[in-house]
């Protein structure tokens, strides 16, 4: 049997209704999933869509936390880092002055 006949056999059994298109959900409102399909499939698309900017916000709130958590952060560095500074001064200066009278002691 060639292609073309079995093509045309393929049709006719199409046209007598024997044979169901692959896409057809059963519904029988024809066409590629039909329109009553249609109408849930939109369904699932805004369910789908809407979960999706409840998960969107919900990242952003994450984000705008995470934010806030690293300004935190920032913030105890440049403090620490500050008062670290101001510690190892104040042994140096103490360091030195203290060396000072040591020499002194030695030399007299």
């Amino acid at each position: 049997m060639s292609e073309i006949s079995l093509l045309d056999d393929y049709r006719e059994r199409r046209i007598e209704g024997k044979t169901q298109n692959p896409h057809d959900k059963g519904n029988g409102s024809g066409g590629p999933g039909g329109p009553g399909d249609m109408e849930s499939r939109l369904a699932k698309l805004e369910a789908h869509a809407e979960h999706m900017q409840t998960g969107i916000g919900e990242i952003k709130g994450d984000l705008n936390d995470v934010s806030k958590d690293v300004q935190a952060i920032r913030v105890r560095l440049a403090w620490g880092s500050g008062a670290a500074a101001v510690i190892i001064g104040l042994l140096a200066w103490l360091a030195n002055n203290r060396f000072d009278q040591v020499v002194e002691m030695i030399t007299k």
